[in-house]
C-alpha cells in the first residue's frame, strides 16, 4: 500500500496540467481496445486473421500503423486505452511493449489516459509497476489513484471549458479474474471503488453548483451490457456473448442514480463493438484494435477498429463512430450518444443485428 500510495502522489504531480476544451467548444477522445501487444518485433503474432489478410505479414507494426493512421485522422485531444493493452506475449518485457505501442501517441505529443484488463499483468509486471511505467511517460494524465481501494487506475479526469469544470472523464479499474474464494470468473469493480465514486461525485456535485455531464472508461464490461441485450436496440455488431464480471457490484445502478454518466465504454470482448441506451446510459464496446489479440476472421464485414467519441457544446451534446483499418479508414455507425437538446435521441437508424455467438475467448 506505501507503494501505491508513492506512485499515487507522483501521478498528482504528472497530472497537473489541465485539459481543456477547444474554443469551439470540442473534444474528441480516440478510444483504443485490447492491443495486446508485445514487443513491436516483426515477427508474425497475428491472430483471427482473413484468409486476404493472411497474404502479407503481420506483427505488432500492424497495430502501430493502424493507430497512427487514426490519430492521423482524427487528431485526438485524449487517447484512451482500455485495458489488454500487453498480455504474457511481451516476452521481452512490458516495458519494451508500452514503449512500442505508445510510438504513435507520443510522436505526435497527445494526451492520453489508461486502465488495465485481465491480461496486462500476465508478463513481467504487477499493476503497481505498470503503472509506474505509463507515468514515466510526457502526457500521461492517468494516476493510480486512492491507496484504500481495490485497483489501480481509478481517477477522475476533469475537461475545463471558459469558466471552470465542464465535463469529467471517470476511470475505473475492473480488476482481472476472481479471487473471491467459491466464485470464479472475471473480476469486478468492487464496492470500495463505488463508494470512492459517490463520495468523489458528491463532492464535484458540491463545488461546481451540479453534476457535470460525465463518460466513464473501463475493461470489463458489466452484466447489464448482456441484461439490455432483450430489452432495448442497439447499433453495432454483438458477435460473441458478453464475458462481465462474476459478480453483479452495483456499478450500473449507482451510474443511474447519480444521473452524470451518459455513456461508458470498454473493451475485453474483441468481436463486440455496439452500443445501447439502457435506463438512459449508453452502454458501448470499442471494438478490438490489436491483431496480437484474437480476431473475428469468419464474421462479415469485421476489421479490427477504434472508437471515437466527440463532444460538443462543451459536452452538452456526445457523438461516437468507428474507424475500420479496413484500408480506407471507414467511418461506421456514427450516433448522437447523448444531447441536453430537448432531452431526446434520434435512435431510428438503430438496428439490432442478429447475434453471431462465437466461442473465441481466451483464457
Amino acid at each position: 500500500m506505501l507503494q501505491k500510495l508513492a506512485y499515487s502522489v507522483l501521478a498528482i504531480v504528472s497530472t497537473v496540467q489541465a485539459i481543456t476544451f477547444r474554443d469551439d467548444g470540442s473534444f474528441t477522445v480516440v478510444q483504443f481496445a485490447d492491443l495486446h501487444s508485445h514487443n513491436g518485433g516483426p515477427f508474425p503474432s497475428c491472430s483471427g486473421l482473413t484468409d486476404e489478410q493472411k497474404k502479407y505479414p503481420c506483427s505488432d507494426k500492424n497495430n502501430t500503423q493502424f493507430m497512427s493512421n487514426v490519430l492521423d485522422v482524427t487528431y485526438p485531444d485524449l487517447v484512451v486505452f482500455t485495458g489488454d493493452n500487453n498480455d504474457a506475449g511481451a516476452w521481452l518485457g512490458v516495458e519494451n511493449s508500452v514503449k512500442h505501442f505508445l510510438q504513435p501517441t507520443l510522436e505526435r505529443e497527445l494526451d492520453f489516459a489508461a486502465v488495465f484488463g485481465n491480461h496486462d499483468e500476465e508478463a513481467n509486471l504487477d499493476r503497481d509497476e505498470l503503472m509506474d511505467v505509463y507515468m514515466k511517460y510526457p502526457g500521461f494524465l492517468g494516476e493510480a489513484g486512492p491507496s484504500d481501494i481495490h485497483g489501480y487506475g481509478n481517477y477522475i479526469l476533469t475537461i475545463d471549458g471558459e469558466t471552470g469544470p465542464e465535463f469529467n472523464l471517470w476511470f475505473f479499474d475492473s480488476g482481472d479474474y476472481s479471487n473471491f474464494s467459491g466464485i470464479d470468473g472475471y473480476d469486478w469493480v468492487w464496492g470500495d471503488q463505488i463508494q470512492w465514486y459517490v463520495r468523489e461525485s458528491k463532492e464535484r456535485e458540491a463545488a461546481n453548483n451540479g453534476t457535470l455531464n460525465s463518460f466513464a472508461f473501463f475493461h470489463i464490461p458489466l452484466p447489464e451490457y448482456e441484461i439490455m441485450l432483450e430489452e432495448v436496440e442497439i447499433s453495432g455488431l454483438h458477435n460473441e456473448g458478453v464475458c462481465h464480471g462474476a459478480l453483479n457490484s452495483g456499478l450500473f445502478a449507482t451510474m443511474v442514480e447519480r444521473g452524470e454518466i451518459k455513456a461508458a465504454t470498454v473493451g475485453h470482448d474483441h468481436c463486440n463493438d455496439f452500443c445501447g441506451n439502457y435506463h438512459g446510459i449508453d452502454l458501448c464496446y470499442g471494438g478490438g484494435t490489436g491483431y496480437d489479440g484474437y480476431g473475428c476472421a469468419g464474421t462479415p464485414n469485421w476489421a479490427r477498429r477504434s472508437r471515437v467519441i466527440e463532444l460538443s457544446d462543451y459536452g452538452r451534446t456526445i457523438k461516437s463512430w468507428k474507424i475500420l483499418d479496413d484500408g480506407l479508414l471507414t467511418k461506421i455507425d456514427e450516433e448522437v450518444l447523448f444531447s441536453e437538446e430537448g432531452g431526446k435521441v434520434d435512435r431510428s437508424k438503430r438496428k439490432r443485428v442478429e447475434k453471431i455467438i462465437k466461442e473465441l475467448r481466451e483464457d
